[in-house]
């Protein structure tokens, strides 16, 4: 975890956070919170995979709020990381990450040009996109 968030060269940093990932750490969830939310430090990479990492702890309230943020951010790929992340919708899911997440099915402004993070909006929650 120090190295994830110290000041290390990039691909150091990038396996770290892959790294915690995949072990499963989920004392890690306050690191990539972190690192998923730092536009203007981090690179789109590092963030995309801090974003999907919290798939680890997408029960947790903080994580849901998180990806709900991340479901508007600028960046397609870690849109779509946070759509990865949330996994599925059930009763343990937010209404702040369930609202997000059905907002995907129709905001042309927010969706990629394929609208393929519109699909598995629709896929998560078991209808189909608009459009």
């Amino acid at each position: 975890m120090q190295i994830a968030a110290g000041n290390h060269p990039l691909p150091a940093r990038q396996e770290a956070i892959y790294t915690l990932w995949h072990l499963g750490e989920l004392r890690a969830e306050s690191l990539f919170i972190r690192l998923s939310s730092a536009l203007d430090t981090e690179e789109e990479y590092t963030r995309d995979m801090a974003t999907e990492a919290l798939g680890n702890t997408n029960w947790r309230p903080r994580t849901q709020r998180t990806l709900s943020e991340r479901l508007f951010d600028p960046s397609v790929s870690v849109r779509y990381a946070a759509l990865c992340a949330a996994g599925s919708v059930g009763p343990r899911t937010s209404s702040c990450l369930r609202d997000a997440i059905i907002a995907k099915l129709a905001d042309p402004a927010k969706v990629d040009n394929n609208r393929v993070i519109a699909a598995l909006a629709g896929q998560l929650l078991g209808v189909a996109p608009e459009g």
